[in-house]
């Protein structure tokens, strides 16, 4: 099995479990885990914790762009499991949100902490954290490049 299956895997475990999640839980409301997490609809229009909510089509342009050309980067420089992992993380969850942003004008999200004032976020969102926090262990514990992107021996 390549080692890009890592990518692409979890591109499409990514995608596949955050518009799946939005189709079968968008408008509803429940307490998941009580004083901890609520499940709540709330609709996007701007980009993280809806910054940015003014600039509309610019949004899915920039968006895109950004995620061929990290997918073409993960293609090119990550090496590991790991960092192909992670970087399939963060580009599934980006073009889940995508997809949104795309088809209905705004990004679905889902899932309230009750227990800290936070922004309501998606399996998406999960993911692209997620895969920023894999991408940060790999390039400090498992990466064999110097800072020169250079192997070390």
């Amino acid at each position: 099995m390549s080692k890009r299956m890592w990518l692409y895997g979890a591109m499409a475990l990514a995608v596949a479990l955050d518009q799946i999640s939005k189709y079968f839980l968008v408008g509803y409301h429940a307490v998941l885990i009580p004083g901890v997490v609520n499940l709540t609809t709330a609709f996007n229009e701007g980009v993280a914790m809806s910054m940015l909510s003014g600039f509309g089509g610019w949004i899915p342009l920039i968006t895109a762009a950004i995620i061929v050309l990290g997918f073409f980067a993960a293609r090119k420089y990550a090496v590991g499991w790991l960092s192909l992992l992670s970087c399939g993380m963060i580009l599934g969850g980006a073009v889940g949100n995508l997809i949104d942003r795309v088809t209905l004008g705004y990004v679905i999200d889902l899932f309230e902490f009750t227990f800290v004032d936070f922004y309501i976020f998606n399996v998406a969102d999960i993911f692209i954290t997620c895969g920023a926090v894999l991408c940060g262990v790999s390039i400090l514990f498992f990466e064999k490049r110097d800072w020169k992107g250079k192997e070390k021996a």
